[in-house]
C-alpha cells in the first residue's frame, strides 16, 4: 500500500512538533466527523520516532532487507520510506517475521500485528503494542482499548486519506483519540497471552502456589509495565 506524502512537510513536522507533542501526559486529539485522523493529529504524535531510522526486516524464509523504518501509532504498522523519501509504504505483514529498528525489536504476531519486545526472562518475553486509538467522543462515551486484533489495528483502514482503502470517520460527534499501550506475555512458542493470574501460572505451572502467594502479598496491576516486569522476574527466578 503506497501513501504519497510531501517529505519536506513531514520532516518539518517531525522535527518541530515532536518535542511538544508529548509535553503533557497522555495527550488526546479531537477529530471532527468526516475528517481523516492523520490530517488532524500532529504527525509527530503518529510515529514512534521523530525521523525514519535505518532498520532491518527479516522475512519468513530467511531473506533480510534494510530500509528507513518507523512505527505508526495510528495504524499499528511498520512503514518504510522509498523512492527518494517521497513515498511511505506499509510492510507486507504476511511476509514479515521480525523488524529491528536500531535495537528496537518488533515481532509480527498473526493476531495483534507488530508488537515491540520489552524484555526477555529465560525465553518468556514481555511485549507491548502501542496504539493511537479512539477512546471516546464529545459526549464522553468511553471506548477504551481491549485485547482484540481490531482494537489495536482498528485505524489502519483509514490511517491516511490517500490510502486506497482509506475512509472518513462517519460519526455525529467529534472522536477523541489517545495513546494506549497493551502488554502481552509471550511464551517460548511465540504464543501471545493476555497478562493475568491465569496466564502467568500457565507460563510457570510448577510454581502455581508460590505465584499465587506472591500475588496476594504483592498486588500486581496487569496493565503496568513495571508491575509486569517485577512479576516475570520473580517467576523466572523460581525456575532457576
Amino acid at each position: 500500500m503506497k501513501i504519497p506524502i510531501y517529505t519536506g512537510i513531514v520532516l518539518l513536522c517531525l522535527a518541530g512538533v515532536f518535542a511538544g507533542a508529548f509535553g503533557q501526559d497522555n495527550p488526546t486529539f479531537k477529530v471532527k466527523a468526516g475528517d481523516y485522523p492523520d490530517k488532524v493529529i500532529p504527525v509527530a504524535a503518529q510515529f514512534q520516532y521523530p525521523e525514519f531510522k535505518k532498520g532491518k526486516v527479516l522475512f519468513y524464509g530467511g531473506r533480510m532487507a534494510e530500509a528507513l523504518l518507523n512505527y505508526s501509532y495510528l495504524s499499528g504498522e511498520i512503514l518504510f520510506l522509498k523512492d527518494h523519501k517521497d513515498t511511505l509504504e506499509l510492510l507486507d505483514k504476511e511476509l514479515v517475521k521480525v523488524v529491528d529498528i536500531q535495537g528496537a525489536i518488533f515481532y509480527n504476531d498473526k493476531q495483534y500485528g507488530f508488537c515491540e519486545m520489552v524484555s526477555n526472562y529465560g525465553g518468556i518475553k514481555l511485549s507491548k503494542k502501542h496504539a493511537l486509538t479512539r477512546i471516546g467522543d464529545e459526549k464522553g462515551g468511553p471506548y477504551g482499548i481491549s485485547y482484540t486484533a481490531s482494537s489495536v489495528t482498528t485505524y489502519s483502514s483509514y490511517a491516511n486519506a490517500n490510502a486506497p482503502a482509506g475512509k472518513k470517520l462517519k460519526m455525529d460527534t467529534e472522536a477523541i483519540f489517545g495513546h494506549r499501550t497493551l502488554y502481552f506475555f509471550v511464551d517460548k512458542n511465540d504464543r501471545y497471552l493476555i497478562p493475568g493470574k491465569n496466564s502467568i501460572v500457565r507460563l510457570f505451572p510448577k510454581y502455581k502456589n508460590q505465584i499465587s502467594q506472591y500475588l496476594k502479598e504483592n498486588p500486581v496491576n496487569f496493565t503496568l509495565e513495571d508491575d509486569l516486569e517485577r512479576l516475570l522476574a520473580y517467576s523466572q527466578g523460581l525456575d532457576q
